[in-house]
């Protein structure tokens, strides 16, 4: 039990001096360390109630009293649970189990963040590198494939880029500007019946999307319909559309 009394307080120290460390680095340099946002908080925390753990085991320890030896066990095992915690979060946190991790979701997540910003950026190569992992750990993104079906489109990968529209639409079949955007990659194929049936779908959802209109009447001009573009143009014109 002395043993422990000793180990805790050096393992709350360890913990406090990481704490002030990670957030020296990440309020300072603005470097993320760990990978988890609270590290700092929690390791903290978890020295400071290790510290006091240790403390009092050193105090029932030396009492002789068989309630506060007990209550020192409790204190033990308490420690090694918070301990274990923090240990085990921040291992998860910092990607060492990979897709294993219990962070997968937050790191998709800062991938998705990363890839966004190349593709403001017009970056569009680096954009599909990190959307590529965003959804290599979390199938279900939708936004991540739609934001890099925009980078494949923006690239001319239409074939790809409709791929990733499939997918984003089957998880949000809802979205009018998704079937707006595979209607592009298509009408770029040359598939204008198919640029259509998803521009229909498009101004079902919302019958005030100009574009749309504006879009299925350049592609009903590339099938020779002459009535059904100028229908579709003079729509887009009453909704405020300007070429």
């Amino acid at each position: 039990m002395r043993i422990l009394a000793t180990l805790f307080p050096i393992l709350g120290w360890l913990l406090i001096i990481f704490g002030f460390i990670d957030f020296g680095v990440s309020w300072g340099l603005h470097l993320d360390l760990i990978g988890w946002p609270f590290s700092a908080f929690a390791a903290g925390i978890s020295g400071s109630v290790l510290l006091c753990f240790g403390r009092q085991i050193e105090k029932d320890s030396q009492s002789g009293s068989s309630l506060k030896f007990i209550r020192s066990y409790l204190f033990v095992f308490v420690g090694f649970i918070i301990f274990g915690f923090f240990f085990w979060s921040i291992v998860n946190a910092s990607g060492l189990l990979g897709d294993h991790g219990l962070y997968a979701d937050q790191f998709a997540n800062q991938y998705y963040t990363s890839g966004t910003e190349h593709l403001d950026q017009e970056r569009y190569s680096q954009a599909i590198e990190d959307l590529n992992e965003a959804i290599r750990l979390d199938p279900q993104y939708a936004n991540a494939y739609y934001n890099r079906g925009n980078a494949y489109r923006k690239l001319g990968l239409y074939e790809l880029a409709i791929l990733d529209f499939d997918a984003y639409i089957r998880l949000d079949p809802d979205d009018a500007s998704a079937y707006f955007k595979r209607a592009y990659a298509f009408d770029e194929l040359g598939q204008h019946d198919r640029a259509i049936e998803d521009l229909d779908e498009a101004i079902r959802i919302d019958p005030t999307y100009a574009v749309a209109y504006n879009n299925r009447g350049v592609a009903y001009q590339s099938l020779g319909e002459r009535e059904l573009a100028e229908r579709d143009f003079q729509k887009a014109k009453e909704l405020g559309y300007v070429p």
